[in-house]
């Protein structure tokens, strides 16, 4: 990608991926509202088969030709991102708070940005990684309290959503080669359709055993809210990856808990306390630090 038009995306790439990680981080709170009442497989086979139907019409116009290389890379990373990944994230979700698995998924940024530098040989930001550090220690304030004291399930969880993090930055290292010849659209519905597929086929086996009078109006709610959260926040994340080096996409993260922290209190009823807020703060100071020399840059070089 041309660095004049990296340049020229990149007040948007910065919205768009602030953007993404804040309807990630409500959308949380919306999984753990649907699972109250909503099977798990089919949960996330009519929510994320939803977004695919709502972006399929951008894809068909804006489609470009993929190689079967491409094709390949995007199938691996789907089914490890979207199928395992999610499977793996809801699964976690039931046995911890929503705010909790945010932040359990803060290492993300550190090991997206030393997998980029290996993998796609993306030129090493200190500016980025002492961003990610301030960020990082925003996190460990946070993670530093006792969340479900005795909660006996509570570990498998937190287990699950370290899988699922794992699962998301390697699909993530996987689609950037292939987002750079393609369009974010296009991406972004395959990547959804191919993931959901095994899921789908799965609740479809098991369709009679679902009660859907149980569901309620809540559940529902949960699901369309779900729908587009996912749909908003999958375009917006790919623009901005198609525009940014992986490493400079991880700080972004850090948005999420902060995100997750509003929706869990009001939706949920999580009240957070003094050490969420704390690290709230260095989360937003790390995020300033690695972008505030990147714009000045930008801004010099125009």
């Amino acid at each position: 990608m041309p660095k004049l038009k990296k340049q020229k995306y990149a007040g948007a790439t910065f919205i768009a991926l602030v953007a993404a990680e804040a309807l990630w981080g409500l959308n949380t709170s919306f999984i753990k509202l649907g699972l109250r009442s909503v099977p798990l497989p089919f949960f996330l086979s009519v929510t994320l088969l939803g977004a695919t139907l709502l972006l399929a019409p951008f894809a068909k116009k804006h489609w470009q030709p993929m190689s079967k290389q491409d094709y390949a890379l995007l199938t691996i990373a789907s089914l490890i991102g979207i199928t395992l990944g999610n499977v793996a994230l809801l699964m976690g979700l039931k046995d911890v708070f929503a705010f909790t698995s945010s932040v359990v998924g803060l290492f993300k940024p550190l090991i997206l940005m030393l997998l980029s530098v290996q993998f796609l040989k993306e030129r090493f930001n200190m500016r980025t990684f002492w961003g990610i550090m301030i960020a990082f220690i925003g996190a460990a304030i946070i993670i530093w309290q006792p969340w479900q004291s005795g909660a006996s399930n509570e570990s498998i969880g937190v287990l699950l959503i370290i899988l699922a993090a794992l699962c998301d930055v390697i699909a993530t290292v996987i689609i950037k080669p292939v987002l750079s010849r393609s369009n974010s659209y296009q991406v972004t519905t395959l990547h959804l359709f191919i993931g959901i597929v095994p899921i789908a086929v799965y609740s479809l086996l098991h369709v009679s055993s679902i009660n859907f009078q149980g569901i309620g109006r809540t559940g529902w709610i949960a699901i369309i809210l779900n729908i587009i959260a996912i749909t908003l926040a999958n375009v917006l994340f790919y623009f901005g990856l198609k525009y940014r080096q992986v490493q400079r996409t991880g700080i972004f993260q850090y948005v999420n808990p902060i995100a997750t922290l509003i929706a869990a209190w009001f939706i949920l009823n999580e009240l957070p306390n003094w050490q969420l807020l704390i690290g709230s703060i260095f989360i937003v100071l790390g995020l300033y630090v690695a972008e505030f020399s990147q714009g000045k840059k930008l801004r010099i070089l125009r």
